[in-house]
């Protein structure tokens, strides 16, 4: 039997007895990022903006990125000179401190962890911990983001080659070149949608940094130049793509998202701030970073450009990863 309830215009509707409600859902955001003083930070991972300290400041530290899995939190950085992987806080050393090294991110795929970063003058690639090397060491080379589709691994980064910085793209280990290694350049992000690959960072002209975005390889400058600008972090959400980073206004650092291609600006431009990370979650989008407060970096988190003070601004901080996971009401 059915209840009927009269609807607008005299029209009946019907609602069956004993049909469950559309659960309702809340939003739990991770961001991971640092605290402290230059040379002595503390890494530190932000849940809805409760902090834990992953590292006991007895030597420097930094928090890169986060990504979530189930209840399993993975955060990736580094400690004194070791790469190093939290789960659920608790450390795994990647590298043994010989070398300088760190881990700029993490992505899980089933139950494989892939980790990049680099170790002395080698951009590395760590899958459950074991390393593999996507350059021979003889040119300095860094890997700074992962994304992991189906069987096949991309990883984001760059090498120096005759005295310039080139932005590389690795497949399942395999380089790609991004720009011509005529101007330095880096790229900082990975992002794959279907068969498009993006990356995000920047490439040197005329003696300034030019955000761009690349798209299967092919470039799309989001700055023109006139100012240093840099593209940080590349999120797509179906057929819209967001990049986050930053542009010089000829006084301050201002942060910046683009989606597609169109520029927003983050905060009011009056003091130095960038945007390092950006994640769509439905309708809300969320950029992490920091902005200065005029003696300190204050870490904060914009959602749909509303900032939140992620610590005090009496020690400098940055937010460098944000990832945003939806749950059931209550649960």
């Amino acid at each position: 039997m059915a209840m009927c309830i009269i609807a607008v215009a005299g029209l009946f509707a019907c609602k069956p007895n004993n049909v469950p409600e559309e659960p309702k859902y809340e939003y739990d955001v991770y961001v991971a990022g640092g605290e402290g003083e230059f040379g002595k930070r503390i890494a530190i991972l932000w849940k809805n903006g409760e902090a834990t300290k992953l590292s006991d400041g007895k030597e420097n530290a930094e928090a890169w990125c986060v990504y979530v899995l189930g209840s399993d939190v993975y955060v990736s950085g580094w400690e004194g000179k070791k790469a190093k992987l939290w789960k659920n806080g608790e450390a795994t050393e990647f590298t043994d401190g010989k070398n300088d090294a760190a881990a700029y991110s993490v992505f899980v795929s089933g139950s494989d962890v892939y980790v990049a970063g680099w170790e002395g003058n080698k951009a590395i690639l760590w899958k459950n911990g074991e390393a593999t090397a996507l350059t021979n060491g003889n040119n300095n080379a860094r890997a700074y983001s992962v994304y992991v589709l189906g069987s096949d691994v991309y990883t984001a980064g760059y090498e120096k080659k005759e005295g310039k910085n080139v932005a590389m793209l690795w497949k399942n280990g395999e380089a790609t070149t991004l720009t011509d290694g005529k101007e330095n350049a880096r790229a900082y992000s990975v992002y794959v949608s279907g068969s498009d690959v993006y990356a995000a960072g920047y490439e040197a002209k005329a003696g300034n940094y030019v955000a761009k975005l690349w798209k299967n390889g092919k470039a799309t400058e989001l700055t023109d130049g006139k100012n240093d600008a840099a593209a940080y972090s590349v999120f797509v959400s179906e057929s819209d793509v967001y990049v986050t980073g930053y542009e010089y206004n000829g006084s301050n650092n201002v942060a910046k998202t683009w989606k597609n291609g169109e520029a927003t600006k983050i905060g009011d431009g009056k003091e130095h701030a960038r945007a390092y990370s950006v994640y769509v979650a439905g309708s809300d989008l969320y950029t992490a970073g920091y902005e200065n407060n005029g003696s300190k970096e204050v870490a904060k988190i914009w959602k749909n450009g509303k900032a939140t003070e992620l610590t005090n601004g009496k020690e400098h901080a940055t937010a460098s990863s944000v990832y945003v996971v939806r749950r059931e009401a209550g649960k």
